[in-house]
């Protein structure tokens, strides 16, 4: 008898571990977990003046850029971009646009530091989600560009998670970005583009 329950105790025990594992499949993330998701995020999918090949000549993109660990040429699907009458770009979600940029990845110890700097850049307050502008830091997945960067990449490459700053609607007067790419619009049509204000 006792040797039977002692079974039986050892097979419970043994158990436990595989139903907690079960019971967590297909749960929803909780706020709690998101939290430590996005703790975890050391990088930035940029496609305006912070952009590594950006030629506007803002003061603020080799700062942000210094100390970067990687840089690499990227999209973010369901967005548009535009380009507001003071010539800032910004983009905004929009189902089956394409927004071209880069991935700028950092050291994870440099990330408090870059966040402040590019919230400072923005205008977000990120605890309130107030903006002096209108943008909002959220976390979205981008893909890398494959062999073939004028093709949109497929779902084969895998997606990375990452912080980007967007608004919720187009400034009243701004104009779509053709092709979802900033300096190439901005090359093309500097001639004819005031400073930045």
């Amino acid at each position: 008898v006792r040797s039977c329950l002692a079974a039986r105790c050892l097979h419970r025990m043994a158990a436990r571990p595989l139903r907690r594992l079960r019971s967590t499949i297909g749960r929803v993330p909780t706020a709690a977990s998101r939290a430590m998701s996005t703790n975890r995020i050391s990088s930035f999918f940029v496609y305006g003046t912070l952009r590594p090949d950006d030629v506007s000549g803002q003061r603020w993109t080799k700062e942000f850029l210094t100390s970067a660990s990687s840089c690499r040429s990227s999209q973010l699907a369901d967005h548009s971009l535009y380009i507001s009458p003071n010539r800032y770009p910004h983009a905004v979600p929009r189902k089956g646009g394409v927004v071209r940029g880069t991935l700028v990845e950092f050291p994870e110890v440099l990330m408090p530091e870059k966040l402040s700097f590019a919230d400072e850049v923005e205008g977000v307050n990120f605890k309130d989600q107030t903006s002096e502008h209108g943008y909002k830091r959220v976390d979205v997945e981008v893909v890398t560009d494959g062999e073939n960067p004028d093709k949109i990449s497929r779902a084969k490459d895998k997606p990375v998670q990452t912080w980007v700053y967007i608004k919720d609607s187009c400034d009243p007067g701004a104009e779509e970005i053709p092709e979802g790419d900033f300096v190439a619009y901005y090359m093309q049509m500097r001639p004819h583009m005031m400073t930045f204000e």
